[in-house]
């Protein structure tokens, strides 16, 4: 499975499912884990998503297989709303539809509520925020999918 190096040196790893015919060009979902698990949590739910989209499932920083930070790092939603941004430049994704459960959820928001700054700062890099999707109880993902 694959790493990005973030431009602070981190070492984020992540998951790539799709499922889709090869000839089609399916659109990314980005499933954020929540605080203290990693991008297995998702993984009841590739066979389903992973058939209809390209799934990508980053290990956020410190969790799972991705580069723990020293003590004393300054953790805070501005440093994942960073990592997720250069996490989807480096790894080539310019679009996706987010899903993000606990802290994974809060993060999307973050990024939203600074949308005119994302577009601002990531439009020659052509990032886009395509769907925010918070889930605080897995079912709710179900409900999302049968919409």
């Amino acid at each position: 499975m694959p790493y990005v190096n973030l431009p602070d040196g981190a070492r984020i790893f992540y998951r790539v499912d799709d499922f889709t015919d090869p000839w089609s060009q399916p659109e990314t979902i980005l499933m954020l884990h929540g605080f203290c698990r990693n991008s297995r949590f998702w993984y009841a739910w590739v066979p389903i998503l992973g058939r209809h989209f390209r799934v990508v499932r980053p290990d956020l920083r410190g969790c799972g297989k991705s580069d723990v930070p020293a003590p004393g790092f300054a953790w805070s939603l501005a440093q994942y709303h960073d990592d997720l941004i250069a996490f989807m430049d480096i790894a080539k994704i310019e679009r996706a539809h987010f899903v993000g459960e606990s802290m994974g959820g809060m993060v999307m928001p973050y990024i939203y509520s600074n949308g005119q700054v994302i577009n601002q700062e990531y439009a020659e890099e052509g990032i886009n925020v395509k769907a925010l999707v918070k889930i605080d109880k897995i079912d709710q993902l179900k409900e999302f999918i049968l919409v």
